[in-house]
């Protein structure tokens, strides 16, 4: 019997507090998973309907924590087509409102005439023209959600509107949510001149740093940021990462403290065969070893366990109607590994203890453990 053997027997002695001990340490892996790959896919989607729209430079509101509550005076925007090297300017208006007493769909206005509208794909009906001012275009999944069809009408605050198109953009935030004109929706929020941000498309993409130093000189009160960035400005993000932290290690804590308790248990009911190996020639750097081989391979159970959890999760959750278009999930490869290093680390921070004790039993004890 090798090393390896007595490491795999010694797991499987208990099988259910094995169990039990890996599904602690899974419950706080699944956390991170989970939340972190939520934080991460909003700021990828809004990269990824950037890079779709041809967007190199955003102005906002300065200071502001969420791109909702922005709120930019249309007029800088002849300014900034003064601006040589700059190509295309366009502005939108973005809130979240009722829609057909749904109380949380997304509604984007935006001029027909500008260049961001272009990337819409109309799959149903027709694109949305200058002359509609009731119109809207619902996208596939805001579709899904609303159970409409071309030639319908939403209720949209204190307006109605005839379905006139569904597109898709390949972005889920964008196809979750409904585009009218932006002076429809400007007037239907009273927001007169005004729009949430100011795309900006660039002659030289590879001139963008230098633009965004020459744009921002030219306003005051308000920032450019790189397209690409900008969905790593919003607070919203921020705090489901801490969220996803202090909930992950406050799992962790239980799942680690877990894992010392099981460990614990497990090296004094071997009190006897701890002091057999160590008479018959067993270092206490081997049986420490052993201890450290147990609880590390109980964490990346745990870790298997706990990514399983964490995509169910997402899949839920993702699917539910109610959140349908608002949560983004980017669990990538990266994260995985992150949460395979959390879990090894848990797993020798559990086995601390257990070790000492482990180390401590001498050959007598075998003796008189009985």
């Amino acid at each position: 019997m090798n090393f390896f053997t007595v490491i795999g027997k010694n797991i499987m002695r208990r099988k259910v507090r094995t169990l039990l001990t890996a599904t602690g340490i899974g419950v706080g892996i699944g956390a991170i998973v989970a939340l972190v790959a939520i934080s991460n896919g909003f700021v990828a989607s809004w990269g990824r309907l950037i890079a779709r729209s041809g967007t190199n430079l955003n102005v906002i509101k300065g200071n502001v924590a969420n791109v909702f509550f922005s709120s930019v005076d249309e007029g800088i925007m002849d300014r900034i087509r003064s601006i040589k090297g700059v190509k295309e300017v366009a502005g939108s208006l973005t809130d979240i409102v009722t829609v057909n007493d749904q109380p949380s769909i997304t509604v984007i206005g935006l001029d027909p005439a500008e260049y961001p509208i272009r990337h819409l794909k109309i799959i149903e009906g027709s694109a949305l023209t200058e002359g509609g001012y009731n119109s809207v275009l619902v996208g596939k999944i805001a579709q899904e959600n609303l159970k409409v069809r071309v030639g319908n009408y939403l209720d949209i605050e204190t307006m109605v509107f005839r379905v006139v198109g569904v597109y898709e953009s390949g972005n889920v935030f964008e196809d979750g949510a409904c585009v009218v004109q932006l002076k429809t929706l400007q007037a239907l929020l009273n927001k007169r001149h005004t729009v949430s941000l100011i795309s900006i498309k660039l002659d030289n993409p590879s001139q963008e740093k230098g633009m965004l130093k020459t744009i921002q000189s030219r306003l005051h009160g308000y920032t450019v940021v790189e397209a690409r960035k900008l969905g790593e400005l919003n607070e919203g993000t921020k705090l489901i990462r801490i969220m996803a932290w202090i909930t992950s290690v406050i799992a962790l804590a239980v799942g680690m403290i877990g894992t010392m308790n099981t460990m614990t248990m497990s090296v004094f009911e071997r009190t006897k065969e701890l002091g057999i190996l160590r008479a018959i020639g067993w270092s206490k750097a081997m049986v420490a070893r052993m201890i450290l081989g147990e609880t590390v391979i109980i964490g990346i159970a745990g870790w298997a366990l706990g990514s399983i959890i964490g995509v169910a999760s997402l899949r839920l959750l993702i699917d539910l109607p109610s959140v349908r278009g608002f949560i983004f999930a980017d669990p990538d490869l990266r994260l995985f590994a992150m949460a395979l290093l959390v879990a090894l680390c848990l797993s020798v921070i559990g086995a601390l203890y257990p070790m000492y004790r482990a180390m401590m039993v001498q050959p007598v004890d075998a003796i008189r453990y009985e």
